[in-house]
């Protein structure tokens, strides 16, 4: 073979290795396009559950903790200060006139039941107003602070948690008053709630007689999601949710 057909050979070798490999890059790329077409159409279906799983795992990293299912947060538990729960929407629920857009908000899950609480309320004569709800960390740390600089360190230990420390970061929680904006543990109201709201999934948060295990005072306005299952368990045992979830 002549020179001349040996480097026409080897040009026709060469450019057939070049397509062969034009051709390989291209699949790749057409493969990737596709799995990442595949990936981005389930993160659409499945985006709030999977936001809501990358948040708990965030907020077990900051020092929160999880289990079956249920988020505990309390002074010794807490959240990043970044931390946003999935899914909030307004509850459609009356609330307190002085209460901020963002305190509206609970989860979805939770907005469902308060929801469905105030409605079977109100068809037995008890009217709830809702009080606060969803907190961010920033909110809570200024409430903190306001309350901190009035009311002093003592009330502030017993009623305020301290900013990454509340529940209504978690957007699970609502404190409910009544219509004279003033609830009591003997009030009707208080009383409505607390022998009925594990039928909708809450528990009273912090029990009287409970001080040394959940850390702060007795609220009988604050009221915490936890579902109806854990609800019914600790409603009729009596514990907190430390205790139900063995920790403290």
């Amino acid at each position: 073979m002549g020179k001349e057909g040996k480097n026409m050979n080897e040009g026709s070798s060469i450019n057939y290795r070049l397509r062969k490999k034009k051709r390989r890059n291209k699949r790749r790329k057409l493969k990737l396009l596709a799995f990442l077409m595949i990936l981005f159409s389930f993160l659409f279906v499945f985006k709030d559950e999977v936001a809501h799983r990358f948040l708990f795992y965030r907020a077990e990293a900051a020092g929160a903790y999880t289990d079956r299912g249920i988020l505990l947060v309390n002074d010794s538990h807490v959240l990043d200060k970044k931390y946003k729960p999935a899914s909030l929407r307004e509850a459609n629920i009356p609330f307190a006139s002085d209460i901020s857009t963002e305190e509206k908000k609970l989860t979805e899950v939770a907005a469902e039941a308060v929801e469905e609480m105030f409605a079977t309320a109100q068809k037995e004569g008890i009217i709830l107003i809702g009080s606060s709800g969803y907190r961010s960390y920033k909110s809570q740390k200024e409430i903190y602070l306001r309350d901190l600089g009035a009311k002093g360190e003592e009330y502030v230990s017993s009623y305020v948690a301290v900013p990454g420390s509340s529940e209504h970061q978690t957007g699970l929680a609502m404190d409910i008053t009544n219509e004279a904006n003033w609830i009591t543990g003997e009030s009707t109201e208080a009383r409505w709630l607390r022998d009925n709201c594990h039928l909708f999934g809450f528990i009273l948060r912090y029990p009287e007689g409970k001080e040394h295990i959940t850390g702060k005072a007795y609220e009988p306005w604050h009221f915490r999601y936890v579902g109806k299952e854990a609800a019914e368990e600790i409603y009729t045992q009596g514990l907190t949710l430390e205790e139900y979830m063995g920790v403290y």
